[in-house]
Order: structure tokens, then sequence, then C-alpha cells
């Protein structure tokens, strides 16, 4: 943000160097000498902007690199959602397995539960209430495994929300950088390339001028010359 805020304050300043200086060649009446003067003071100038454009460039490819780090940082992201995701699969299989042991367990003593019913009604008592235990134990389990497994999607659920938030936020702000960087560099380059063709301008009139002070010159001579010529017939 910092950095934003630093281009967008020197593209301003730049923008007003150019609003001046296309105000003070507009405004003002020129003779030869002031021409000169004020071409080599646009030439100065338009250094400085080069400069400074040079500068805008420079921080808009700061920005590209972060961008890039900003992609490494959400393909990391990625990748630890998608390790998530694979220990949670991981998990339920156990789980799954767990259950269906359980189950097997369940069965198998329903089974000798009936066998021993054919051979002992005293063993029956004895078994139904081991059977009875063991559905409890069993069910409690269940519904162990059931809430922990309940537990961890809602947690990775949240996890993954927030993830996929954060990145949307960053490429958000992100996008918003690039665009107004591409933009003030591309009003840059069109104001540069308007002072271009007014330097242009300036070196013709600058030539047209000096171009009048020479004949002026010259005229000069030729009335100074007759001058003498006519105070020397005078004599």
């Amino acid at each position: 943000m910092k950095l934003y805020k630093l281009f967008f304050a020197k593209a301003s300043l730049y923008l007003l160097q150019v609003l001046v200086l296309i105000s003070s060649i507009s405004c003002a009446t020129m003779t030869a000498s002031e021409s000169e003067n004020k071409y080599d003071q646009i030439k100065a100038e338009n250094k400085i902007i080069k400069q400074n454009i040079t500068l805008l460039i420079r921080e808009n490819n700061v920005l590209k690199e972060e961008n890039s780090k900003l992609k490494n940082e959400n393909a990391s992201l990625k990748s630890d959602l998608k390790l998530l995701e694979a220990k949670i699969e991981l998990l339920n299989k156990n789980h799954e397995k767990e259950i269906a042991l359980l189950n097997e367990r369940y069965s198998t003593l329903l089974l000798q539960k009936d066998k021993l019913e054919q051979e002992s009604s005293s063993k029956i008592s004895q078994l139904q209430a081991e059977n009875k235990a063991l559905e409890e134990k069993l069910s409690s389990e269940i519904l162990r495994l059931s809430l922990e497994i309940k537990n961890k999607e809602e947690s990775f659920a949240l996890e993954k929300s927030e993830m996929e938030k954060k990145y949307a936020e960053m490429e958000i702000a992100l996008q918003k950088k690039i665009s107004e960087a591409q933009n003030s560099l591309l009003s840059s380059q069109t104001q540069l390339e308007s002072l271009k063709t007014e330097i242009v301008d300036l070196k013709d009139k600058l030539q047209s001028a000096q171009k009048i002070i020479s004949e002026k010159d010259l005229t000069i001579e030729d009335l100074k010359k007759k001058n003498q010529t006519q105070e020397q017939n005078q004599k």
C-alpha cells in the first residue's frame, strides 16, 4: 500500500510538471533569446520527466514481482489444501474400517449368542449381559467417531473458506494496483509524446526567429554602409 501511494504521488508530480510546462509555453510571448532559453529549460525538464517515467516503470516491475510472490503463495495454499483433503480422506477411510470391524465383531457375537442359547439357558443370561455392554460400547464408539468426523469436516470447511476468502481479497487488491499502474504509465507516455511535438514546434520557431534576426542584422549593416557612404560624400 505504501509503494502504491508513493507511485501515485510521483505520477501526480510528473503530471503537474507537464501542465506547468504547457501553460508556460502557451502563455509566453518570446523573443529569439527567450525562445532559446525556454528550449533549454524544456530540454532539462524533459530529461527529468524521462527519469520520472523510468522510475514509474521500475515501480511497475516491483508490483509485478509482488504479483509473482502472491501467485507462489497461492500455489502453496492450494498445495496445503490438497494435503488437508488427503488427510481427511484417509481419516474417513480409517473410521470406515473401524466401524466395519466393529460391525463384524458385533455380528460374530450375535452368532455366538444364538449358539450358546441352544446349549445353556444360564449361559444365555451371561451372554446377554455381555452383549448389552458391547452394544452400548459400540454405540458410544460409533457416536464418538461420527462426532469426530463431523467436527473435522466442519473445521476443514471453515479453514478452506478462510483461505479462499484471503486469496480472493489479495487477488482483487493486486489487480487493482496493476491496473492503476498501467493507466498511469500509459498517461505518462501520452504526455511525453505531446511534449516531443511541442519541442519540435519550438525548434521551428527558434529557427524562424534566428533567420529574421540574421536578415535584420544584414539590413542594419547595409544601412550603416549607406550612412558611411553618405557621410563621406558630404565631406
